[in-house]
């Protein structure tokens, strides 16, 4: 045995094994550890050479330990049950061990099992292929693995592939045991957590630091106390029908081998590790637990507080959530695993079964990551976020009449009440605009002489519902589709910066495709740099007098952990500044270039919404996107004013059409309000004459309607050809309803807010915690309200209004909430002087 192998091995165990060596006539040299050579259970890969059969080998060697020190639940007896039970998925995805157990002393067993790949030195985890994609260097790393090319798209392919795989191959088929076969919460938890929180264990001291049935974060939102849901405490008397199957238990990215060279294999991943295997066993564990240990590995490169909020909504909601705010790799992570889940549920009806233990699932899991030493320190926080929000969204929708717990602004809208109709889904009723969809695909498809659409009018017309179709119209005929809300860009962070690289990031992020991967990585350097002038006071901070880098910043950390690229634009004051005059066009020809390789066998469309907040933002879009953008790229604008009004979009008069959207009509307004429950002709007729087929008005009406309690409640509206007037008169009667009186101030006041949660409501109103809480919490149910990634929110058009109004009856309180508001968003974001 060399002596690598043995001094990576506690001595009495080495002992063990040099003394079987020599029984057996059989020398073992190292290969490289599979994970830190001191950890509790190691394993290796190592060259067996036999001298009696004259045969050498690669082997994986592993010292096992049972976790109850019941040999019956050891790895190794566990892994011949997988067997056992899946033996095709066993062939296919399972190593096999090649000797009995050796024991070892302490209740320790000494295991060889078969590698894959043929070449060990090209055989790796999943977890190598992450950080080659990130560019991300571990003090443990196996040589010579800089070799490996691994892009966005792969990577996210091979996690599809293991996840796929474990649920069809090996889980089976989705399956509820009989009706009479109920779990408590709790014991669900258990199934996760086994004796975790057992003072002295993992989460012992976890548990112990959080005894009641909420937590209050540093936000002042009040969730459910995850610690309680597991012990029993909340929701004890909450029960559910399992989905079971066979599941590793530990699926993770350190547990599956792929080869990787020539070329990587995914389809041909094996996992190891089998210590946790259950033949009957809740099926959302194995896919969540993939999914938070890869981000446990990579979370580093997420440090803002927005964007982890936004991957939180993500997480809890992968097909409605604000990608725009996260890298694209990983928002096609997480969505690509969903459409996984989908498809193994097939038509069998149990989605909302899953989703329900799937938010479990994930707070329990959540949970595992605070007790682990290898999860940074730093991390921990968010896990404990993620796994409160998780349980408090679950508690909202278990038990509404009775759940004290008002979910974080991240998360809505909010638990409905019984006596007031349900909000309006994420997905509202789209009427009418057939010739805008028809020119839309023929745009699309590069059939029209211009290459920019612009579609133009004034608030409430419907201009957002119409970008919303484009999308999930694009989407589902498979085209190539960018897209991005500028607003929601623009006022999506507290910070208040709006660069080029934003928008981008916004539509990068909507495309998964394999040729954006290199315009993502130079983003990525964009952001590290950014974010070290932001944070370490400029460069100034950052390079001395003579322009070399202070070796007291973390300048000289990213120098030595970053890409070749991004070290040489480090190593001077000179190459930093030239990177920064040059970044935003730099950019925009990186992802112009991209575009221009997927347009090579087809054609693209980028679309943004609410163009109106672009700003000075338009220029670059005039001077630098047009110039740049592929000839079979199309953009689509929408927006309240005519792009003409910049005279430089007159230097692309011949390629640029731009169209007024018109009202609804009135077939197709009666269309919309007979989908929201109107029947009666009278009825359609006296407010197709008031609204006139204007979208908003529309809207505000059926709104009215559900605060008022039904269409017949609504009485005579007022007629007029001012339509700000009408929609004026109609959000005074919704604020007049008794179901809103409790929130009249909260709208006509937090109207000044791009977005609205407690934070906010208590800062604008000078009110408690917890009286924001109930507010908000109030303020959620209704459906005047939509979702937003920090809240909810109320359409631009009917802020506008209210604003307008707030400020004419009292310009001085006005100024004073804008004030608050100001104070209450700078000190959240850090910034002192906002």
């Amino acid at each position: 045995m060399t002596m690598d192998l043995y001094d990576g091995l506690e001595p009495d165990v080495a002992d063990c094994l040099r003394q079987w060596a020599d029984l057996h006539k059989r020398d073992y040299e190292l290969g490289r550890w599979l994970v830190n050579g001191r950890s509790r259970q190691p394993v290796a890969i190592v060259c067996e050479s036999d001298q009696r059969t004259r045969r050498a080998r690669i082997l994986v060697l592993k010292v096992l330990s049972a976790h109850d020190d019941s040999v019956v639940n050891l790895e190794y007896a566990r892994h011949f049950e997988a067997i056992d039970q899946s033996p095709d998925f066993a062939a296919k995805h399972l190593s096999t061990f090649v000797y009995d157990a050796i024991p070892a002393p302490r209740g320790q067993w000494i295991t060889f099992q078969t590698v894959v790949g043929g070449d060990w030195r090209n055989t790796h985890v999943l977890t190598v292929l992450l950080r080659r994609m990130l560019a991300i260097h571990d003090e443990y790393e196996p040589s010579g693995i800089d070799r490996i090319d691994c892009s966005a798209e792969v990577f996210v392919a091979a996690c599809r592939a293991v996840v796929g795989a474990v649920l069809k191959e090996w889980a089976g088929p989705p399956f509820l045991p009989p009706a009479k076969v109920k779990w408590t919460v709790a014991e669900f938890f258990h199934r996760h957590l086994f004796e975790q929180l057992t003072p002295g264990d993992r989460l012992g001291d976890w548990s112990a630091r959080y005894p009641d049935e909420h937590l209050v974060d540093d936000q002042g939102e009040r969730l459910c106390n995850p610690f309680a849901v597991a012990r029993g405490e909340w929701l004890g008397d909450v029960t559910l029908r399992p989905l079971i199957g066979c599941t590793h238990g530990d699926l993770h990215a350190d547990n599956a081998l792929l080869t990787v060279h020539p070329v990587i294999d995914y389809e041909r991943f094996y996992l190891i590790d089998t210590a946790l295997y259950e033949k009957e066993a809740p099926v959302t564990r194995d896919p969540v637990h993939f999914v938070l240990y890869i981000l446990a590995r990579s979370l580093e490169t997420i440090p803002g507080t927005i964007e982890r909020e936004a991957l939180i909504e993500l997480l809890l909601d992968p097909s409605g959530a604000p990608i725009h705010l996260l890298p694209g790799w990983l928002s096609a992570l997480i969505r690509q695993i969903d459409e996984e889940v989908r498809a193994w549920l097939g038509d069998t009806g149990l989605n909302s079964i899953w989703d329900d233990q799937y938010e479990l699932s994930l707070a329990a899991c959540a949970m595992l990551f605070l007790g682990r030493t290898s999860t940074r320190h730093e991390d921990k926080p968010w896990f404990l976020r993620l796994a409160a929000v998780a349980v408090t969204r679950f508690s909202d929708r278990v038990r509404p009449q009775t759940s004290e717990v008002v979910r974080p602004p991240v998360v809505t809208p909010a638990t409905t009440r019984a006596d007031v109709p349900p909000p309006e889904s994420s997905a509202a009723y789209f009427v009418g605009r057939q010739s805008e969809l028809r020119e839309f695909s023929d745009f699309h498809a590069g059939n029209t002489p211009y290459r920019v659409d612009q579609l133009f009018g004034p608030g409430g017309i419907g201009k957002t519902a119409m970008f919303r179709e484009f999308v999930r119209s694009g989407v589902r005929k498979g085209m190539v589709v960018g897209y991005a809300d500028v607003a929601e860009i623009r006022y999506s962070g507290i910070v208040p910066s709006f660069r080029p690289a934003d928008i981008l990031r916004g539509l990068a992020g909507t495309i998964s495709r394999p040729e954006l991967d290199a315009f993502r990585n130079d983003l990525l350097d964009y952001d590290l740099i950014t974010d070290l002038e932001r944070t370490e006071g400029g460069a100034g901070a950052l390079f001395g007098p003579n322009g070399r880098p202070r070796p007291e910043t973390r300048l000289v950390e990213v120098i030595d952990n970053g890409s070749p690229r991004l070290r040489e634009i480090l190593r001077s004051r000179f190459a930093f500044d030239r990177y920064l005059r040059a970044a935003q066009t730099g950019l925009t020809q990186a992802f112009c270039d991209c575009l221009g390789a997927i347009t090579e066998a087809g054609t693209a469309a980028l679309l943004l919404d609410t163009y109106e907040e672009i700003g000075g933002l338009d220029d670059w879009v005039c001077r630098e996107v047009m110039l740049r953008l592929p000839e079979r790229t199309r953009l689509v604008i929408l927006g309240r004013h005519k792009l003409t009004t910049n005279i430089d979009w007159m230097n692309h008069e011949h390629g640029l059409r731009m169209r007024e959207v018109l009202e609804l009509s009135e077939s197709e307004a009666k269309s919309y309000l007979r989908h929201y429950g109107l029947s009666d002709s009278a009825g359609l007729d006296a407010i197709y004459k008031v609204t006139g087929g204007y979208p908003l008005l529309l809207v505000l009406v059926r709104a009215l309607s559900v605060e008022a309690g039904g269409w017949e409640h609504i009485g005579e509206l007022q007629h007029g050809r001012d339509k700000d007037a009408i929609a004026r008169g109609l959000l005074d009667r919704i604020l007049r309803e008794e179901r809103v009186r409790n929130i009249h101030e909260v709208i006509e006041k937090c109207c000044i807010a791009p977005w609205i949660d407690p934070g906010v409501i208590g800062a604008v109103l000078d009110v408690s915690a917890a009286d924001a809480h109930g507010l908000y919490a109030e303020l959620a149910a209704h459906s005047f309200v939509t979702r937003h990634p920090r809240g909810v929110t109320m359409h631009d058009k009917i802020k506008e209004l209210l604003r307008a109004s707030l400020a004419f009856a009292d310009p001085d309180g006005y100024q004073e909430l804008t004030a608050r508001l100001t104070r209450y968003l700078g000190e959240r974001a850090g910034i002192s002087d906002a």
